[in-house]
């Protein structure tokens, strides 16, 4: 005798998708999933186990629909998930491209500021005061209390012009001649 199935289970039997119907059903089920993960402003990455969830078939018979699953990722700019180290690979190889981008942006505002700062310095520079005028009458008060100078250690022979510009001093360019004190 032939068992007949329980009537008291709650499995039901589906029939199965097959030719025509099924193709339409895996691209009408890809297209859907793209525009989901668009909605979310994501990109949409294929997922054999998802679109077969979606279809409903097995990922066997997906496999076997290969290409027209290509076709439908080929016109949505999308790719297939990978399962192997290739994606981790792939995610570094992104991840550095992207840092290197930070890093050239980065780089170039470090420029951008340097050029900035020799100006700022430099119109600092040609308009301040040489520094000679603020402490020159403190430093030949600190020589002359210590018999001589504080800079080179030579004594002080002249006690009436102690601070007289040596005579061993070149001029370079145009520049006054700075003597030791």
């Amino acid at each position: 005798m032939a068992k007949r199935p329980d009537p008291s289970r709650s499995t039901k039997l589906k029939r199965q998708i097959r030719g025509t119907t099924l193709e339409k059903r895996i691209e009408a089920a890809i297209r859907e999933l793209a525009l989901a993960a668009q909605a979310t402003d994501s990109q949409y990455v294929y997922n054999a186990s998802r679109v077969a969830k979606e279809v409903p078939c097995t990922r066997k018979t997906l496999a076997r629909h290969d290409a027209i699953i290509e076709k439908v990722l080929a016109e949505l700019a999308s790719r297939r998930r990978m399962v192997t180290g290739e994606a981790i690979a792939e995610l570094l190889r992104d991840q550095v491209a992207r840092l290197k981008e930070k890093l050239a942006k980065r780089d170039k505002v470090i420029q951008s500021l340097r050029a900035a700062h020799v100006e700022i310095y430099t119109r600092f520079h040609n308009h301040s005061l040489p520094a000679e005028l603020l402490i020159r009458a403190i430093l030949e008060t600190e020589c002359v209390d210590a018999g001589r100078c504080i800079f080179c250690g030579s004594t002080l022979t002249n006690s009436n012009s102690p601070f007289k510009h040596s005579g061993n001093v070149v001029e370079i360019k145009g520049e006054r001649p700075h003597a030791r004190r």
